[in-house]
Order: C-alpha cells, then structure tokens, then sequence
C-alpha cells in the first residue's frame, strides 16, 4: 500500500511541473507578443512580417562604436 501511495504522489508532482512548465511558456510568448508590440513608434504598426532572408536582418545588426574614455565619465 505504501509503494503505491508514493507513485500516486510522484505522478501529482509531475502533473504540477508539467503544468507549471506550460503556463512559464504561455506566459514568456505572451510577454514576447507585447514587447514586440511596444517596440515600434507608429500608433498602428500592422502584423509582424516573417525574414525570409539574411539581407533583410542587415538593419538588426548591433554595430560597436568607439568613443574616448572620457566620454563616457
């Protein structure tokens, strides 16, 4: 009777995590969604567009710029 009162438990717990597990990943596309529609400055900016090639990510690029140090102090 103990072992199986032990498995029930353990098929509870990985219920649990499994559920868990499904609302963290609701819940990181949702906060994605919204940050991807945040990121524009038009009032209305329309369906996110798919790249379909490498060309069309050039502007996406993060470029490094030197300036002198004291600049930054």
């Amino acid at each position: 009777m103990k072992h199986r009162g032990r498995h029930r438990r353990r098929r509870q717990g990985r219920a649990l995590r499994a559920a868990l597990a499904g609302t963290a990943l609701a819940l990181t596309a949702a906060a994605t969604m919204i940050s991807a529609s945040q990121a524009t400055d038009a009032d209305d900016p329309g369906a996110l567009k798919p790249l379909t090639a490498s060309a069309e990510t050039a502007p996406l690029r993060l470029t490094e710029h030197h300036v002198p140090r004291e600049a930054l102090d």
